[in-house]
């Protein structure tokens, strides 16, 4: 077996190392952990947290995984148990959860043979970690992203790990930065080294590779300073860019396999390792492959430039790399160069494709051309003879900056260069609308800023709000409804129809004068009044009307109804036929029929005119009118046969009015001579409607009416009170259904007949 001698040709390695992890603390120091203390299940409470402060996310189908830990175990000792139970389920614990114990207080952590997966950044950051112990038969098959990321704390604890050998996976910078890892032996069933795995572990100086080791990737041990020798596996096929570089003090990478695949990459970079004075010999600065001083037979004596992954936009080939002749060049070595203005092509390149177009942002590639004024093509057919620079043409995109408005006219889309910039078209108006401004999304959140670069075809919005507008209400009866706020083109809400006493609403109208009814539906463009249409109603006519008779018999349609004793009251419809009769038995003693007399009321036109001639007749007939009538047998005293008085009557022919005027003379002295010798002497004659009612109340003992005061026409409340009352007895009749019009006069033969019903005396 031949031992390979290699050299590394120092070079700079523009590759992106895919994370930005922060540098942390070292892990640990390794310890044997036999597991004696190990306790197989543990119980949960109501939280799923067992007693040395582990959470745990259970899963349906009764696994669990270490969720997060609270730091509750003082010495940061955890030992992770094969079950955990809950609500008497058990659950096997088969993963330790992404950032499980993060930048925690674990110093010793014991992983039972039930996990099978160690998450992302489980314990990162965890500076006070010295010991990791997993089970004798771990069943464990993956270590996710900087699982172990360490610390550059001064804590140098964590200096072997023994990671089981059935791990497939070990994720991304699962090690890095554990700066105090002296020793790692990786496991039989791992097939791939991932990136930056153990980058920055500058204390690492022994590595022990497994035989099913088929790819390491870019920056696997990176900057490990404490690498001296490197005995790579047969089994390695690939080998990514900067595997070992920064390791300073390596002097030897042993190999005996048949690799497949070197990258071969950027300028200022190599495959292998960048800054390695101790394996690079040679003076010259390597730009795109690994270089040996001693490779393996098949490895090729010439150098073909497969890719460029540099930045660089004036690119210069070297005609040899380590005394190899550059003789070949990709046709896609350069489409992944985002900036690439011309690449100078060295006379030893014999073959040469035509080069595929790189892309840059924003740029159409336009072609190569042969000269820096691109008016000359390049032809690729032409052999090289001599050192050849080519030139990339590239022209900047143009790009739509589109206006969007929902109201009015958008401004005209203005093409922008590629990092131009575009012009504020300026404010929009629109009636019903408030303009708000240009905005970069559809839901107006973040404002468009005119001064940033447009790299794309760019839509901007327009903001507008809506303008509020008054819909008031107006109506000569009953209250108004609320006025309404309607934005610009929205619609007023229906308020509802309204009532008031005595009046129909018809609608609502646009107009004072009620010509046109408001359109609900129509949009609102202004501050709107809208209007109240009432019609006055007609008149609801009783079906009967009151008839009060004092001092008479009553015949209705030939019918006798006089009331046995008193007033009669009688409930009549209109054009009732009424006959009235004196009854003089229910005259005074000593007073006889002088004449009718309407207390309240009006008869018909007809009736009315017979009865200015015939008022004085013991006997009167009528139609009921429609309105409530009160009529009384007026008295008069009766003359004695041979006093002067008779004589006077009996000797002298009076007119008309000498008669009435001798009559209520007659009628004035009767009562007089009445409330003389019969009334008591404190009895003082009521003038009035209200007066009498106060009278009779007063004297049944101010008793308290049926029902509520009606008469509105009263404001006094014991004159509301007593005429009530006095009307549920029947001693009054009301003048309407809710006016008493207290201030009429009563006959004093009326106010003595009222008094002498409430006191029990007959009339």
């Amino acid at each position: 077996m031949r031992t390979p001698r290699l050299r590394l040709l120092s070079a700079l390695l523009a590759v992106a190392l895919f994370f930005t992890l922060l540098p942390v603390s070292a892990l640990a120091e390794g310890s044997t952990h036999t597991g004696t203390n190990h306790t197989s299940s543990r119980s949960l409470d109501e939280n799923s947290k067992d007693d040395q402060g582990l959470t745990y996310t259970l899963n349906a189908d009764h696994t669990a995984t270490v969720a997060n830990y609270d730091n509750h175990t003082p010495d940061g000792v955890i030992d992770i148990p094969d079950t955990v139970t809950k609500d008497n389920i058990d659950y096997t614990v088969t993963a330790i959860g992404n950032n499980a114990f993060e930048s925690l207080n674990v110093s010793s952590v014991f992983i039972p043979a039930t996990v099978t997966s160690i998450g992302p950044f489980a314990f990162r950051f965890c500076k006070f970690l010295a010991t990791v112990t997993f089970a004798e038969d771990s069943q464990l098959k993956s270590i996710g992203l900087g699982a172990f990321y360490g610390t550059e704390q001064a804590y140098p604890r964590f200096k072997e790990i023994k990671i089981p050998d059935s791990v497939e996976t070990i994720g991304n910078a699962a090690f890095r930065y554990c700066q105090n890892l002296e020793r790692i032996a990786l496991p039989s069933a791992l097939q791939t080294l991932s990136n930056v795995t153990f980058y920055g572990c500058t204390a690492l100086s022994e590595v022990t590779f497994p035989a099913s080791l088929e790819t390491i990737q870019v920056g696997a041990f990176g900057y490990c300073r404490n690498l001296s020798e490197v005995e790579l596996p047969a089994s390695l096929k690939t080998i990514q860019s900067y595997v070992f570089g920064g390791c300073s003090d390596l002097k030897t990478v042993s190999y005996d396999g048949s690799l497949e695949q070197w990258n071969h990459i950027t300028a200022n970079n190599d495959v292998l390792g960048y800054s390695c004075p101790s394996l690079v010999t040679d003076d010259y600065t390597a730009q795109f492959i690994l270089v040996e001083n001693d490779l393996p037979d098949h490895f090729p004596k010439t150098v073909t430039i497969t890719k460029y992954t540099g930045t660089e936009s004036t690119v210069i080939l070297p005609s040899t790399i380590s005394s190899w002749p550059v003789t070949k060049i990709g046709e896609a070595a350069f489409q992944d160069n985002t900036t690439i203005t011309s690449v100078t092509i060295p006379a030893s390149v014999t073959e040469i494709g035509k080069l595929t177009a790189p892309t840059v942002e924003g740029y159409t590639f336009d072609g190569w051309y042969a000269d820096a004024a691109h008016t000359t093509e390049f032809d690729f057919s032409t052999p090289i003879t001599g050192d050849t620079t080519i030139y990339a043409k590239w022209t900047a995109n143009d790009y739509y900056v589109s206006f969007f408005t929902e109201h009015g006219d958008p401004p005209t889309s203005q093409n922008v260069k590629y990092n131009g910039t575009a012009t504020d078209p300026g404010k929009l108006s629109e009636e019903g609308y408030t303009f708000g401004g240009w905005y970069a999304d559809e839901n107006r959140t973040i404002e468009f800023d005119f001064t940033q670069p447009i790299k794309s075809n760019t839509p901007v919005y327009a903001k507008w709000t809506a303008k509020d507008y008054e819909v008031s209400f107006v109506t000569e009866h009953s209250d108004a409804p609320t006025s309404q706020n309607v934005p610009y083109n929205g619609t007023a809400t229906y308020p509802g129809e309204l009532t008031a006493d005595g009046y129909t609403f018809i609608g609502w109208y646009t107009d004072d004068t009620y010509d046109t009814k408001f359109d609900f539906t129509k949009p609102i463009t202004g501050d709107t009044k809208v209007y109240a249409k009432w019609e006055k109603n007609a008149p609801v006519l009783p079906d009967t009307y009151a008839l009060n008779v004092s001092g008479a018999f009553v015949y209705v349609d030939g019918v006798d109804v006089t009331a046995p004793a008193g007033d009669t009251t009688l409930q009549l419809e209109k054009d009732a036929s009424v006959r009235l009769v004196a009854d003089p038995d229910r005259m005074p003693s000593g007073m006889v029929f002088d004449r009718w007399t309407i207390l309240n009321g009006a008869l018909n036109a007809d009736d009315a005119e017979k009865f200015e001639t015939g008022r004085t007749l013991e006997e009167f007939a009528f139609t009921m009118p429609a309105e409530p009538l009160s009529i009384e047998a007026t008295p008069r005293m009766q003359e004695e046969e041979g006093s002067d008085t008779v004589s006077v009557i009996a000797g002298v022919t009076l007119g008309t009015a000498a008669t009435a005027l001798v009559a209520w003379q007659a009628y004035d002295l009767g009562m007089s001579l009445y409330q003389e010798h019969w009334l008591p002497a404190d009895f003082v004659m009521p003038k009035t409607r209200a007066e009498l009612a106060l009278l009779l109340w007063n004297t049944a003992g101010r008793p308290a009416p049926a029902a509520q005061p009606a008469f509105t026409d009263i404001t006094d409340p014991d004159t509301a009170q007593a005429a009530q009352w006095a009307v549920e007895t029947g001693l009054m009749t009301p003048k309407s259904a809710d006016r008493f019009k207290p201030e009429k006069s009563v006959t004093r033969w009326k106010a003595v007949r009222s008094w002498k019903r409430v006191t029990n005396q007959n009339t």
